[in-house]
C-alpha cells in the first residue's frame, strides 16, 4: 500500500511542477552546505580553545620554572632588538655573567643517543647471553643509540648466583676473560659503547667482585667499577670494592659507573659529581616491593637533581623461581626529569652532552661558580666519622668554633 502511494504521488507530478521540484532541490542543497559549514566553525573554535589550552599549560609550567622573581624580571624587560625573547633573557639572567661566558664558549648542542635495556637473561647462560647482548646491540645502533647500558651482573644474569659462592666461583672471570674479549668484539663491530655487569676474579686470589664495564666503540675497556655498597646477601659471596670512580670521557661526556645500591646512598653519586660526572650508568638487580620502586621514582630522579648530571638506571623484568624483578628502568635528566621510562625490551633516549652542565648551573648545582662557595666540606665530616664516635659530637666552621666555645 505505501509502495502504491508512493508510486501515485511521483506520477503525479507534471511538468507545470518542475519549477518548484528544482527549488525544492536547491534548497536542500543549500542546507547541506549550511550544516557542514556550521561543523566546520564548531571544529575550528574547539581547535583553537584545545590548543590556547595546551598553550596555557605550557606557560603555566614554563612560570613555575622561572619562579616569581624570573617572571618579575620578564614583566620589566622588553624583547631585545635581536629578536630575542623574555624568555630567553630571564634564563640568560638566570645563569649570571659567568654562567653565560661559560655557555658562549661550549659548542652547539650535540646529542648522543643512549639505549637502556630492560628484560631477562637465563641465569648462569654465558653463551646465550652475549648472544642477547649482541642482538641488541644491533638493535640500538638500528634505533642510532651510540650507548648501550645492560643490568647488573648481566652476563650470567643477577639469579644465578643468589647467595652461593660456589656458583660465583663457577661463574666468575678476570676483567680480561673470555667474555671481555667476545664483548669487545660486539662493541666493535656494531660501533657502540656497552656497559654490562660480571662477576670479577681478582686476578691474584680467590676474591670475587659485583662488577661493572665500559668497553667503548673501538673494543677498548675504558672503566671497570666494582661495586662498593652490598646487601646482605651479597657480602656473603663478594668483597665490596675500595674505590668510587673513576670518571672518563666518552664521545663528549664525561661518565661514572656505580651499581644498584651505591646509588641509594647520597654520597657516592656526589662523589661522582665532583668528579666532573656529566652522565652516571647504573646498572641495577631490583626485585618488587614498595620500597624498591621507590628508588626508581624518586631516589633515582632526586641524586640526578642534586647533582646536575643524567642518571640511567637499567633493571631486569622477569619472573622466576628466586624472585620478581620489576623493570622500572628508566633516564632522568640534570634536573631531575624523567625523560624515558623503559615499557619494553629496549628504549632510546637524546643526552644533550652541552646542554648538560647548562641545566646543571641552572639548577645550581656543580658547574654553578655559586656552588663551591655554597660548600663547606669541613662540615660534613660526620659523613665519614664512625657512627660510634658521633654521639654526642658537633662540627662547626673554625670561624664560628671560636664563638661557640664562648657560648658554652
Amino acid at each position: 500500500h505505501t509502495t502504491h502511494t508512493a508510486t501515485t504521488m511521483f506520477a503525479s507530478v507534471g511538468p507545470e511542477d518542475q519549477p518548484l521540484l528544482s527549488r525544492s532541490r536547491t534548497f536542500n542543497i543549500i542546507s547541506i552546505v549550511s550544516i557542514l559549514s556550521v561543523f566546520c566553525v564548531i571544529f575550528t573554535v574547539l581547535t583553537v580553545v584545545f590548543s590556547y589550552e595546551k598553550q596555557t599549560r605550557e606557560s603555566l609550567a614554563h612560570k613555575k620554572q622561572l619562579g616569581a622573581e624570573g617572571l618579575n624580571w620578564v614583566a620589566k624587560n622588553k624583547p631585545s632588538e635581536k629578536g630575542e625573547s623574555r624568555e630567553s633573557l630571564a634564563h640568560k639572567k638566570q645563569l649570571g655573567a659567568e654562567g653565560l661566558n661559560w655557555v658562549a664558549k661550549k659548542k652547539p648542542s650535540e646529542f648522543v643517543s643512549l639505549a637502556v635495556f630492560q628484560g631477562s637473561f637465563k641465569a648462569g647462560n654465558k653463551a646465550a647471553n652475549l648472544k642477547t647482548m649482541e642482538f641488541f646491540a644491533k638493535q640500538s645502533k638500528l634505533k642510532g643509540a651510540k650507548f648501550l647500558l645492560f643490568p647488573e651482573l648481566s652476563l650470567v644474569s643477577y639469579d644465578s648466583w643468589m647467595g652461593d659462592t660456589n656458583s660465583a666461583a663457577n661463574l666468575a672471570e678476570t676483567q680480561d676473560g673470555a667474555s671481555f674479549q667476545e664483548m669487545a668484539r660486539i662493541a666493535k663491530e656494531h660501533n657502540m659503547v656497552i656497559t654490562y655487569g660480571y662477576i670479577r676474579k681478582d686476578e691474584s686470589k680467590d676474591v670475587y667482585y659485583n662488577s661493572a664495564t665500559i668497553v667503548d666503540n673501538n673494543g677498548k675497556r675504558l672503566l671497570n667499577y666494582r661495586k662498593v655498597h652490598l646487601t646482605e646477601s651479597e657480602s656473603a659471596v663478594f668483597t665490596p670494592g675500595d674505590r668510587i670512580g673513576p670518571v672518563v670521557e666518552i664521545l663528549g661526556l664525561k661518565v661514572g659507573v656505580l651499581i644498584c645500591y651505591d646509588v641509594f646512598l647520597p654520597e657516592p653519586s656526589r662523589v661522582l659529581a665532583l668528579k666532573g660526572a656529566q652522565l652516571l650508568l647504573v646498572p641495577t638487580a631490583n626485585e618488587r616491593s614498595p620500597l624498591k620502586n621507590n628508588i626508581a621514582s624518586q631516589i633515582v630522579p632526586t641524586r640526578a637533581a642534586e647533582n646536575g648530571l643524567y642518571i640511567a638506571y637499567a633493571n631486569y623484568a622477569m619472573h622466576n623461581s628466586v624472585s620478581t624483578f620489576h623493570g622500572m628502568s628508566l633516564v632522568c635528566d640534570p634536573t631531575g626529569e624523567t625523560i624515558s621510562r623503559g615499557a619494553a625490551y629496549l628504549h632510546a633516549n637524546q643526552i644533550d652532552n652541552t646542554r648538560v652542565d647548562e641545566l646543571a648551573m641552572a639548577m645550581l648545582v656543580r658547574t654553578n661558580p655559586g656552588f663551591q662557595e655554597t660548600r663547606f666540606p669541613e662540615l660534613y665530616a660526620a659523613i665519614t666519622t664512625p657512627m660510634t664516635q658521633l654521639a654526642d659530637s658537633h662540627i662547626l666552621l673554625p670561624s664560628l668554633a671560636e664563638k661557640s666555645d664562648k657560648q658554652t
